[in-house]
């Protein structure tokens, strides 16, 4: 992270959205490979190149690690807002641009969606 806000106040965005997404790539990969387990990605030259929906359904705790990990393209998630209370998860979320999901709140959730959309 420290290297993404250096080049963020260097004003390089290009540079910082670049770096934030190989580390991302590498931290999803790395939880997977520590659990001992090996992954095969087939059809990733189907994926269009504009902007995709993926929707996981969590039944597991491997959803995240795999997308982030396995999916070329950048992403961003919507998330319960829970997760704000993790100190290092919630930094890295507010800088992939996250949108903060309020569970409680149907209003405010709906929000939520229309901008992450």
């Amino acid at each position: 992270m420290v290297e993404y806000k250096y080049l963020g106040k260097k004003g390089e965005v290009e540079k910082q959205t670049e770096r934030l997404n190989e580390i991302a790539i590498h931290w999803g990969k790395s939880m997977v490979k520590w659990t001992g387990s090996k992954v095969e990605v087939v059809g990733v030259e189907n994926i269009p190149k504009e902007n995709v929906l993926f929707v996981s359904n969590h039944q597991g705790n491997f959803d995240i690690p795999l997308l982030i990990g396995y999916i070329p393209k950048q992403k961003g998630f919507i998330a319960k807002i829970e997760l704000k209370k993790l100190p290092i998860v919630n930094s890295w979320m507010d800088a992939i641009g996250c949108v903060w999901l309020e569970r409680g709140n149907p209003k405010k959730s709906l929000k939520a969606i229309l901008k992450g959309r």
